[in-house]
């Protein structure tokens, strides 16, 4: 089986995605695919067809593996969590996300159109956690222990005021403060951190940002609040803090 999620690190989300700091990524255009990834029309990334594939190149990066596959009469450009994978290869995944216009800065390689696929494994293999799922806000995680104290900071909003009244911040300027419970890296070309401030149980913001927190790491950012903020292939957030900064 393609070990691809045992060497997955938390605080890689995404998607979708996208792929993470490895590949510094920034497409032009993402649409989910569930048939041949070069042909058909958006549909739902828990779509389960699957798709049996023959790898003819792989490129390795460090974290993630390019695939260069034949389905058919197909040949196309998948990634993957770095995996072992081998020219000769059968495999098979099911869903995945299109990227148009994806750059791998590793590879220092433009892909016309890149699939970042889901449930991949070998031939006759269980299939494996979908990476895009694993990326963009599906991962669960421990919260962190940490001693270090939410201190009050002037101005701040409360993370339960703040979802109690989203409206009243739409397109609103904030602070907020609060501990990472998770970051992942580079997704869509950003860093994207889950805070949590006490002020709700069990209540959790969620930022975009170039900045980096690590886990259980207390910090103060601002940024600009969005709702209803759809980014594609059914991950959609009622409300998010997007250009923040620690400050």
């Amino acid at each position: 089986m393609i070990k691809l999620y045992n060497n997955l690190k938390p605080f890689i989300l995404f998607l979708t995605g996208i792929l993470m700091v490895a590949c510094n990524s920034k497409p032009t255009v993402v649409e989910a695919v569930s048939t041949e990834s070069t042909q058909t029309s958006p549909a739902s990334p828990d779509n389960t067809e699957s798709h049996k594939v023959k790898v003819d190149e792989v490129l390795q990066t460090k974290k993630y593996t390019y695939l260069r596959v034949t389905e058919g009469t197909s040949n196309y450009w998948i990634a993957i969590s770095k995996a072992e994978v081998a020219i000769g290869d059968m495999c098979i995944y099911t869903g995945g996300l299109k990227m148009h216009g994806f750059k791998s800065t590793e590879l220092d390689r433009i892909f016309e159109e890149l699939l970042l696929v889901s449930n991949i494994s070998r031939a006759g293999d269980n299939g494996v956690k979908s990476l895009f799922e694993s990326m963009v806000d599906k991962e669960k995680e421990p919260t962190p222990t940490s001693n270090q104290k939410i201190k009050e900071v002037k101005g701040a909003i409360k993370i339960s005021d703040l979802l109690a009244n989203p409206k009243k911040y739409e397109g609103k300027e904030i602070i907020v403060t609060g501990r990472c419970t998770k970051i992942n890296h580079q997704i869509m070309g950003r860093n994207w951190i889950h805070i949590e401030d006490g002020s709700g149980k069990n209540q959790e913001l969620t930022i975009t940002t170039q900045d980096v927190l690590q886990l259980g790491e207390v910090g103060v950012f601002e940024g600009t609040i969005f709702l209803d903020k759809d980014f594609g292939a059914g991950y959609r957030y009622e409300i998010i803090m997007e250009n923040a900064k620690l400050k």
